[in-house]
């Protein structure tokens, strides 16, 4: 199909929108001869990199976003796929993306796992906290709950 066959508000939409791909950084091999499994974020004609956790031994063992030829290939597969999928997730939920750089998007991306982490940390220990304000409260006024037995 012909672009101007597209309305120019849905053309600048396609445009406009961050993917994420299962990747390897061909230039970036580490000194062992491995290379590091990245997320590319591609935006705006630019693409940054988040590095995963997972290593492979050679070019061979990456195949279409998929790592192969390893025993452990099918794990390590569905693992990223989860990685992509909570990113991609996460991305969706960004408002305006048209406003971001593929570099701030990834930035976005990485912190909003750290702030999700931090704010159940936070809740807990506030939950905690008033469960034991509630104890205090209760004890001087005799209040507390008896279990009943039969």
């Amino acid at each position: 199909m012909d672009k101007n066959t597209y309305p120019k508000s849905i053309l600048n939409f396609l445009i406009n929108m961050a993917t994420l791909k299962i990747t390897i950084f061909k230039a970036k091999i580490l000194k062992d001869g491995k290379h590091k499994i990245r997320i590319a974020v591609r935006h705006k004609q630019e693409t940054s990199y988040i590095v995963t956790r997972f290593i492979i031994d050679s070019l061979s063992q990456f195949k279409d976003g998929q790592v192969v030829k390893r025993s452990d290939a099918s794990i390590i597969s569905m693992k990223l796929r989860n990685l992509l999928n909570d990113y991609q997730d996460k991305l969706d939920k960004i408002g305006n993306q048209e406003l971001y750089t593929s570099s701030q998007l990834k930035a976005m991306l990485q912190r909003k796992q750290k702030d999700n982490n931090s704010l159940i940390r936070s809740r807990t220990f506030l939950i905690s906290s008033l469960s034991f304000s509630v104890i205090l409260w209760l004890v001087p006024l005799g209040n507390i709950p008896q279990s009943s037995s039969s």
